[in-house]
C-alpha cells in the first residue's frame, strides 16, 4: 500500500508539472494574441528568446496594409511622408515580455537607408514605446581603387542580447578598416582595423512597457579622429528611448560643451549636421514637448537647442508650413505666443522676401 501511495503521489506531482507547463505555454501564447488576431502565423516568426543573431537567409514576416495600419500607428510616424508610409516595414522577430507585453523587432527600408526598430505592445496591440537603433550591419566606403577590389571604409556592426526577461543590451562596433574584395563580388573582407569605437547600450523594460536607457559604456581602440569622436557622442542621442524627455537636457549640455560649440556652426564640420539630424527626429516625434522645453529655456546663453532647431528650418530639414500648422492647433497660452514670436522670421535660407 505504501508503494502504491508513493506512485500515486508521483503521478499527482507529474500531472501538476504538466499542468504548469500547459499554463505557461498558454500564457506565452496569449502574449501574441493580438498578432494572431491580425492574421500572423506566430509559429513562423523568429522568437528572440536568447542572443539575437539575425539570419539574413531567413525571410522576415511581411505585413499587409491592415496589419501595418494597426502596428505602425505610432512606430511608423517618423517614416511617414504626407500620411503615406515611406518606410517598408517587415518583422524580424518577436519576444514575450513580463506583464503580457510583446517586443517586436522591425526592419525598415526607406529611400537609400535602413533601420532596425524595437517596439513594445500591450495585450491589445497598443504601442507603449519604441526605439530606433539604426542599421545594424553597414559599410560606408571611404576610398577604393578603380575596380573596387581594395579600399577603406567605415563600418557599423550591432548585436542584441537579452540577459533577463526585462533587460536588453545592444552592442555596437563602429570601425575604420582596410578591405579587399574579389572582382564583381558584393562582400568585402577586412584586412586590418585602424580604429574601433566599441559601445554597449544597457536597457531595462519597465512593467508599464517602456524602455529605460540605464547606461552607455564606450571603449576606443586605436587613434580616433576628434570629429569622429564628437559625432559618435551625438549619435548616442539616437539611442535614448522615445518616452524619455530628459534627452532635451542631455542634448543641450552636449551642444553647449566648449569643443562642440567651437565647431557647431562651422561649414566644414559635420557636427552641426549631425545635431540637426537628431533635432529633426525630436521635432517629428516630440513636437509639443520640444517647443515647451524651448519656451521654458529662453536664455540663449544656456539654451543651444533653439539655435539648432532654427538651423533645421534654415537648411530645409523642417518645412515652416508644418510649424504653422502645429501652432494653429496649440491652445492659446504663453508657450504658443513665445514660439510664434520666436519663429516668425524662421524659414529656408534661400527664401525670397
Amino acid at each position: 500500500m505504501k508503494q502504491i501511495s508513493i506512485i500515486a503521489l508521483l503521478a499527482v506531482l507529474l500531472a501538476g508539472c504538466g499542468a504548469t507547463t500547459a499554463r505557461g505555454d498558454k500564457g506565452r501564447a496569449e502574449d501574441y494574441g493580438f498578432l494572431k488576431k491580425l492574421g500572423f502565423n506566430v509559429s513562423e516568426i523568429y522568437k528572440m528568446d536568447q542572443k539575437l543573431v539575425i539570419d539574413y537567409n531567413r525571410p522576415p514576416a511581411e505585413m499587409n496594409d491592415a496589419q501595418q495600419d494597426v502596428l505602425l500607428r505610432v512606430v511608423g510616424e517618423p517614416f511617414r511622408v504626407e500620411d503615406d508610409i515611406e518606410g517598408v516595414f517587415s518583422i524580424i522577430g518577436i519576444r514575450a515580455l513580463p506583464s503580457g507585453y510583446t517586443l517586436i523587432l522591425y526592419n525598415v527600408e526607406f529611400g537609400d537607408g535602413a533601420s532596425r526598430v524595437f517596439a513594445i505592445y500591450d495585450r491589445d496591440g497598443n504601442t507603449t514605446d519604441y526605439l530606433d537603433t539604426g542599421y545594424w550591419n553597414e559599410s560606408h566606403p571611404d576610398e577604393s581603387n578603380e575596380d573596387y577590389t581594395h579600399g577603406t571604409a567605415y563600418g557599423d556592426e550591432t548585436t542584441c542580447t537579452f540577459d533577463t526577461p526585462s533587460t536588453m543590451k545592444l552592442g555596437r562596433k563602429f570601425r575604420f578598416f582596410e578591405w579587399t574584395s574579389k572582382k564583381d563580388a558584393y562582400e568585402n573582407n577586412m584586412v586590418q582595423e585602424f580604429w574601433c569605437i566599441d559601445k554597449e547600450y544597457d536597457y531595462s523594460i519597465t512593467k508599464e512597457g517602456t524602455f529605460v536607457l540605464d547606461n552607455i559604456k564606450s571603449q576606443k581602440i586605436g587613434p580616433v579622429d576628434a570629429e569622429i569622436d564628437q559625432l559618435e557622442e551625438i549619435s548616442d542621442l539616437n539611442y535614448v528611448p522615445r518616452n524619455d524627455n530628459t534627452i532635451f537636457d542631455t542634448m543641450n549640455r552636449l551642444a553647449l560643451r566648449d569643443d562642440m560649440k567651437r565647431v557647431l556652426t562651422r561649414e566644414d564640420s559635420q557636427v552641426g549636421y549631425r545635431f540637426q539630424g537628431v533635432m529633426h527626429t525630436l521635432y517629428t516625434t516630440k513636437t509639443q514637448a520640444l517647443l515647451e522645453w524651448i519656451s521654458n529655456h529662453r536664455d540663449p546663453k544656456t539654451n543651444a537647442l533653439t539655435g539648432i532647431l532654427e538651423q533645421c528650418f534654415s537648411s530645409g530639414w523642417i518645412p515652416k508650413e508644418h510649424l504653422i500648422e502645429v501652432l494653429d492647433q496649440m491652445p492659446d497660452g504663453d508657450t504658443k505666443r513665445y514660439i510664434e514670436k520666436l519663429t516668425a522670421q524662421w524659414g529656408p535660407a534661400d527664401a525670397v522676401g
